[in-house]
């Protein structure tokens, strides 16, 4: 059993490449058995679409492998639990085909993220102690579906990210849809997720108003859909699309490049 870890990228940010450097360093001391695979959307290829990134990567997992899908400027502390929890077959113990492995994000200052980017501050597993109070800019909680994802290979191979969420949004609330209908609930930790600071990326727009959750229209529309889709049959048409999606957007939606 292999455990791939897939982070999808786009460069052209000063504070994200920070953020990813840091992260790739982590994995690795961390997990130095797990590859890890950066999966590129860049901008020559138009908006950003997580789903082509992580398809970018080129990952074609078997059946009983381990994929964690997660953010260029996350750090999950809990997520050794999860994979185990997919890979675990034993006397009493049913594997999990999917996984969560934190509750509550905690977004980390600009100075926070220095300091932990410097090696100055490490990052706790549990409770935030009382020496990161005025380090965490927001905290809430968390969906499965974004942020760090743990799936089993045939999981992952066959629910992808919909390619045709472009931009800010959507995406990862559409996934937690499709994997909730298709395949059932995750298994789910309580673990913290640290989200490295970086500046946001643009929302929709109505007249002054800037949208906090919605990327863009079609976005939202589309995510409707997913909202919609109360049948395992409704589920698998949307899926389809989104294969169809890679096709025109990769040219090939099995060749992993973009």
């Amino acid at each position: 059993m292999t455990t791939w870890v897939i982070i999808p990228w786009r460069a052209g940010c000063v504070h994200r490449q920070l953020a990813l450097d840091h992260v790739t360093r982590w994995w690795a001391a961390s997990y130095p058995d797990w590859p890890v695979i950066v999966g590129e959307w860049p901008a020559e290829a138009g908006p950003w679409r997580k789903g082509c990134a992580v398809r970018a990567a080129g990952v074609h997992p078997g059946r009983g492998d381990v994929v964690v899908v997660a953010d260029a400027d996350v750090i999950p502390v809990g997520i050794a639990s999860a994979v185990d929890a997919i890979g675990s077959i034993g006397p009493g113990r049913t594997p999990a085909r999917w996984a969560m492995p934190f509750r509550l994000v905690h977004r980390l200052t600009l100075a926070a993220t220095d300091l932990v980017t410097s090696g100055r501050l490490p990052l706790p597993g549990g409770p935030i102690p009382t020496t990161m109070v005025g380090l965490v800019e927001e905290t809430y909680v968390g969906s499965a579906g974004g942020g760090a994802v743990v799936l089993r290979g045939d999981v992952f191979s066959g629910i992808p990210i919909d390619p045709r969420f472009a931009g800010y949004g959507q995406e990862d609330l559409s996934w937690s849809l499709a994997l909730h209908r298709l395949v059932g609930a995750p298994a789910m930790w309580s673990a913290p997720l640290w989200h490295l600071w970086h500046p946001p990326q643009e929302r929709m727009r109505r007249g002054s108003t800037v949208s906090r959750g919605v990327g863009s229209e079609e976005s939202r529309r589309l995510w409707q859909r997913y909202r919609g889709a109360n049948t395992p049959a409704l589920m698998r048409a949307l899926v389809a699309e989104a294969e169809a999606g890679f096709a025109v957007l990769m040219g090939d939606a099995r060749a992993g490049s973009c």
